[in-house]
């Protein structure tokens, strides 16, 4: 049984992949993964995940903000942002009652696990 059950929502592949088979090591299962902000609501409600893993721009209408927003009306899940920019401030300054801060591209494993452990002590 994986250790916790996570959503991938990233717009560039490769990179998702990346994620995933980081995920993989850490003894963690991607149950679902979007390039897409708004498709993040239905995959919360229909899979059921312990955790988000979210870029912050992504394709579509709704950027990961906006996202983590949106989920945070209807669970509390955590989310956990990625980027390659420095969103810091934005980042730490949110509102957002399920943000748990967010990870630089590219991931480095033990950055992932360190996160990966928070939510598992919650």
């Amino acid at each position: 049984m994986p250790l916790l059950r996570i959503i991938v929502v990233e717009d560039e592949v490769l990179i998702r992949k990346y994620i995933i088979s980081l995920l993989e090591e850490l003894d963690c299962e991607a149950v679902a993964e979007s390039s897409y902000g708004e498709n993040v609501p239905e995959l919360v409600a229909s899979r059921k995940p312990d955790l988000i893993l979210m870029d912050i721009r992504l394709k579509g209408k709704m950027d990961g903000i906006d996202a983590a927003r949106k989920i945070a009306e209807m669970s509390e899940i955590p989310v956990l942002f990625m980027t390659a920019y420095d969103f810091r401030k934005q980042v730490t300054s949110l509102a957002i009652s399920n943000v748990l801060g967010y990870l630089n591209k590219p991931v480095e494993l033990e950055a992932l696990r360190s996160y990966i452990e928070k939510v598992i002590k919650r």
